[in-house]
């Protein structure tokens, strides 16, 4: 019942994120800028191949990643702007 987005479908698809409520899942597959709304907490799996994710945010934004086990092993803060996270392939990093 949520708000879906995909981008990038004539290449092969780039991203894809769902949106309902309060929390959102989303999905990268290339090297692009994830857009992260203000207010909501956002589960984001990196599918790329390789590490390292790019998040796009209008205020600071407190973060975890997990690796493909569920293991914790980093934490931190994000600043307003585009940023690089070192998320491991097929990692998840928990932005609130």
């Amino acid at each position: 019942d949520g708000e879906m987005e995909i981008w990038g479908v004539d290449a092969n698809y780039t991203a894809a994120k769902a949106t309902k409520g309060g929390e959102c899942v989303a999905v990268v597959y290339e090297n692009v800028p994830l857009v992260l709304e203000n207010g909501v907490c956002t589960n984001l799996f990196n599918s790329k191949g390789h590490s390292g994710v790019y998040v796009e945010c209008g205020e600071d934004r407190e973060y975890e990643l997990y690796d493909m086990f569920g293991e914790k092993y980093a934490s931190g803060t994000i600043p307003a702007g585009v940023n690089k996270l070192d998320l491991v392939n097929c990692g998840r990093a928990y932005i609130k």
